[in-house]
């Protein structure tokens, strides 16, 4: 890779540097130490500032943190702002990994410098990397990782936020690593009036797929925890993912207004960024037998491979015993598999995660309790087909909305969720709810107050 320098100053922040997560961290940083980029790593994890004095960035320990000491958007973005003079900024997750196509498209950004107030970002690609990268090689290997199993990911995941100076000159005290920040500031450089420029047909961000149990912060912890629903009260509702939120492409180097081309170039970055189903599983399956991460990250990997694929999977952890057998299938049989194989082999490692969620419904449906789904979601159809494939019959699916007489969703009847609770706490065997949706925190609230516990009357 060569050795690019802009007037753009690059931050982020990081955990600590252990395990999986310190190894995708290490391997990113690295590429952008090969592109040259002015970096500030902000905050003070475990192995931060050894890890900026090898790549010799700049560190500045002290950021603000929430009650939960985790960083937040606000601190993070005012504190690069406050230690730099460069006309623009860009924060960019830790774990990103940079191809020297990116180095034309940052050197662009200074003649947007010129035309008012811009947000540059890119769409992410992800891949396995399970090992140490070097920087004399890293940009072969990755490009290799790239060819073999790059697969865009959807809309809503969004790694870079390239900004002029001032855009974002108030953020809500949003915490990292949880739902609906990176979402809100496509909304608020929208708000703005700000070019939002989406660069993907001449550069992508690759993006190593990996779980979240790294500093406990699993998947519950991600979606479901108490920053994640402060993160979304704070959001109100404000929030927008790439494909609406874009209003120029850059291609060739040349940013060009969406209205303006003859052929609708969203359209263009649209069908040329659809994921690869069978890429991405087969990849997501590759990295699973392959990693010598923890038992808990194991768990989160598999987890992450059952999302990206559109599969269902329960919120709390597995076994330890299950998680072991996840990597019981070989590269054989996962790396090589294609088509109804490969879908196979999905559906093993989903079995595997679920076999005490399945134990338990399979009580439930024993004592003749019935069972509803509450959340109408794509999460909830797809534990509805789940349960099904399980030969466990589904009761009823519940809304928080008012649901109006003999209304049904994917062939069930549909209930208000607090008028269901109400009726079926007299009438026959209490029912067992099964949370999914991301607001599970909200809807456990509601079940308390019916009487109904965790474990035993409800699970997500």
């Amino acid at each position: 890779m060569g050795n690019f320098r802009s007037d753009i100053q690059f931050f982020t922040t990081c955990k600590p540097f252990e395990g999986e997560a310190g190894l995708h961290q290490r391997n990113g940083l690295l590429t952008w130490k090969a592109l040259g980029l002015d970096v500030l790593l902000l905050g003070d994890d475990a192995g931060t500032n050894a890890v900026a004095a090898d790549l010799r960035f700049r560190h500045v320990p002290t950021i603000p943190l929430t009650d939960k000491n985790i960083p937040t958007i606000s601190g993070l973005f005012e504190t690069a702002e406050n230690e730099s003079t460069s006309p623009s900024l860009a924060y960019v997750n830790s774990d990103i990994l940079m191809k020297p196509e990116l180095a034309p498209v940052f050197q662009a950004v200074a003649d947007l410098q010129k035309t008012g107030p811009f947000l540059v970002t890119a769409r992410r690609r992800n891949i396995p990397v399970g090992e140490v990268l070097e920087l004399h090689s890293c940009e072969n290997r990755i490009n290799t990782l790239d060819q073999q199993y790059g697969s865009w990911d959807q809309p809503n995941a969004i790694d870079m936020f390239l900004f002029s100076r001032g855009l974002f000159d108030h953020i809500p005290d949003f915490a990292i690593g949880r739902a609906s920040w990176d979402n809100w500031l496509l909304w608020k450089a929208q708000d703005r009036g700000a070019k939002i420029i989406d660069v993907s047909l001449d550069a992508a961000l690759l993006h190593p797929i990996h779980g979240y149990a790294s500093s406990g912060s699993q998947w519950g912890q991600l979606m479901h925890s108490s920053a994640a629903q402060k993160n979304r009260e704070i959001a109100e509702g404000d929030g927008l993912t790439l494909n609406n939120a874009v209003s120029h492409v850059m291609k060739n180097h040349k940013v060009l207004a969406v209205e303006d081309t003859p052929e609708s170039l969203l359209t263009v970055l649209l069908e040329s960024t659809q994921p690869d189903r069978e890429k991405e599983l087969k990849s997501g399956l590759q990295h699973l037998v392959q990693t010598t991460a923890s038992s808990q990250e194991i768990n989160d990997i598999a987890k992450t491979v059952l999302w990206r694929n559109e599969m269902f999977f329960p919120h709390y952890n597995p076994s330890v015993a299950d998680v072991d057998a996840l990597k019981m299938g070989g590269d054989d049989e996962y790396a090589m598999a294609t088509g109804a194989a490969l879908n196979s082999a999905a559906e093993k490692v989903q079995e595997q995660v679920c076999v005490r969620f399945v134990t338990t419904m399979r009580d439930v449906a024993e004592a003749g309790r019935p069972i509803a789904i509450w959340g109408c979601g794509q999460a909830g159809i797809r534990l509805k087909a789940f349960l099904g494939r399980q030969g466990i019959p589904i009761a009823a699916f519940l809304d928080s909305r008012a649901c109006q007489p003999d209304e049904h969703h994917e062939g069930l009847p549909l209930f208000t969720a607090k008028v269901y609770l109400q009726k079926d706490r007299q009438e026959g065997p209490k029912p067992f709810i099964c949370l999914a949706s991301m607001y599970m925190q909200e809807m456990a609230v509601s079940l308390t107050a019916f009487g109904y516990v965790q474990g035993f009357d409800y699970s997500g």
